[in-house]
């Protein structure tokens, strides 16, 4: 009797949490509120954008209801955001869900289309912590001088940041995972450097316009940054 006496307690004190986390976790329901909120806090954001249809119902219950989840997502700026008036052609301009840094950038690592296991989401809400240093004298250790490729511009300068000697890898591939260009990958010394890309493939021919990925593994430090080749 006493263990079941505590097993309903256990169990009414969790929905009480529960609850009260609900409560407190607040969704927005605005692009341009959310990063406001996130540059003031200094949190990055979780986008949940929803079409309405049962995978996003389902995936809309666990980020709102599951425990685990919503531990996590407290360390968070969260936004949902409802695309199911537009007529989307392209699921990957639409992601279910993305992250994105307090400034804004997205994480492209970290972002999904369709529905997510709760294990997944919460490992992501968990890796993104780990591998980003969301803090204001943070500084980002790769900055490209521009973030497209016109037909005016002769390349794309990208200045890095080695934090640690190591493996200075970075790489050009399309959302295919297709690799176009080792731009680097060489062993470095701790200190700055500067390489570039000029929108060519390996055999110095140009790529097809459209957007790209440039992936960095710089010693222990991981990064992708979106690029568009208009040329």
């Amino acid at each position: 009797m006493k263990n079941n006496i505590n097993k309903i307690a256990g169990l009414i004190a969790f929905m009480l949490l529960s609850g009260n986390i609900q409560a407190e976790l607040k969704w927005f329901d605005s692009m341009d509120v959310a990063k406001k909120e996130a540059r003031k806090s200094k949190k990055p954001i979780l986008v949940f954008n929803t079409i309405g249809d049962s995978a996003c119902d389902k995936q809309e219950s666990d980020l709102t209801t599951n425990e685990s989840l919503l531990t996590e997502e407290f360390n968070y700026v969260c936004v949902k955001i409802d695309q199911s008036k537009k007529k989307i052609k392209d699921f990957n301009q639409y992601p279910t869900l993305q992250f994105m840094s307090p400034s804004g950038d997205e994480l492209l690592l970290f972002r999904s289309i369709g529905y997510r296991k709760t294990d997944e989401v919460r490992f992501n809400l968990r890796k993104v912590l780990e591998l980003y240093t969301f803090k204001e004298e943070a500084l980002p250790f790769a900055t490209l001088s521009k973030k497209s490729l016109g037909a005016a511009d002769k390349e794309i300068t990208i200045e890095c940041d080695m934090y640690e000697d190591g493996l200075a890898y970075i790489k050009v591939i399309d959302y295919n995972d297709k690799v176009y260009k080792t731009i680097i990958k060489e062993i470095k010394k701790k200190g700055k450097f500067k390489v570039a890309w000029d929108g060519n493939d390996e055999k110095m021919k140009p790529v097809p316009k459209g957007a790209y990925l440039i992936v960095f593994e710089l010693g222990s430090y991981k990064d992708i940054i979106q690029v568009k080749v208009e040329k």
